[in-house]
C-alpha cells in the first residue's frame, strides 16, 4: 500500500512511542467529544505528540479510516497493509507495533464518529476553506469625463472555495445593504444552530465539528 509523504514520519513515530504514552493517548481519546477541536486536545501528550503532531496523525487517521468505509475494507487487514508497506522504513517488530496501534485507533468510537462527520460535509459539492472581506474606495466618472464625480465604497469578499480535491477562488462585490443582508442571515444561522445543539444536548446526543478537515 501506498502511504502519502506527509504522513510517513507521524507513522514512524506511532510504532516507536512507548506502550504508557500511547494507552494514555488512547484512554483520552475514547473520553473525547468527536470534535476537531477536543481530539486534538485529547491527542496531544507531552511524552508522545506535540500539536502539530496531532494534527498529522489527526489527519492521517481520518483519511484512513474514510478510505475504509469507502471501500468496505477489513480494519485489521487495512492496518496490516499500511503497517508493511514499504513506504515506511521500520523494522519488524515496530511494522507489528504499528498494526496493532493502528487497528486499536482506527476502531476508536470517537474517530469513527469525526470520520463520519468529515464524509458528510465533504458530500457538499461546495465547502469553504477560508474567507477575507477589505473594502475599497473606487473613484467615479462620468462618461467621457476625466474629473471625478464622486466615490463608491466597494466591500470585496474574498472566498476559497473546495471542490473535491480542487479549490476555487471566488470575489464577491458588496455595498452596505449587502453586507447587512450577509450580516443577519450569519446571526440567524448561529441561532440556529445554538437552538439545534441545545434539542441534541436534551437527547443526549452529542454534535461534532470537522473544522477544516472535510
Amino acid at each position: 500500500m501506498n502511504v502519502p509523504e506527509q504522513h510517513r514520519p507521524i507513522l514512524a513515530k506511532l510504532s516507536t512511542l512507548d506502550d504508557d504514552s500511547i494507552e494514555r493517548v488512547q484512554a483520552n481519546l475514547k473520553k473525547s467529544p468527536p470534535s476537531r477541536g477536543d481530539i486534538l486536545t485529547a491527542l496531544v501528550d507531552p511524552a508522545a505528540f506535540s500539536r502539530d503532531d496531532a494534527e498529522t496523525l489527526l489527519r492521517a487517521l481520518l483519511s484512513m479510516r474514510r478510505s475504509i468505509t469507502a471501500h468496505d475494507e477489513d480494519v485489521a487487514g487495512f492496518a496490516q497493509s499500511v503497517a508493511l508497506s514499504p513506504d515506511l522504513t521500520l523494522e519488524d517488530p515496530d511494522r507489528d507495533v504499528l498494526e496493532k496501534r493502528l487497528v486499536a485507533l482506527l476502531t476508536n468510537p470517537t474517530l469513527e464518529t469525526m470520520a463520519s462527520t468529515v464524509d458528510a460535509r465533504a458530500a457538499y459539492s461546495h465547502r469553504l476553506h477560508s474567507a477575507s472581506l477589505f473594502t475599497d474606495l473606487r473613484p467615479v466618472f462620468r462618461k467621457g469625463d476625466s474629473e471625478i464625480a464622486g466615490a463608491s465604497v466597494i466591500h470585496v469578499l474574498n472566498l476559497d472555495v473546495m471542490t473535491g480535491y480542487d479549490t476555487e477562488f471566488l470575489t464577491i462585490a458588496l455595498d452596505d445593504d449587502d453586507l447587512d443582508s450577509l450580516e443577519k442571515a450569519i446571526s440567524v444561522a448561529k441561532e440556529r444552530g445554538v437552538a439545534v445543539r441545545k434539542a441534541m444536548d436534551r437527547l443526549d446526543v452529542r454534535t461534532t465539528e470537522s473544522g477544516d478537515l472535510a
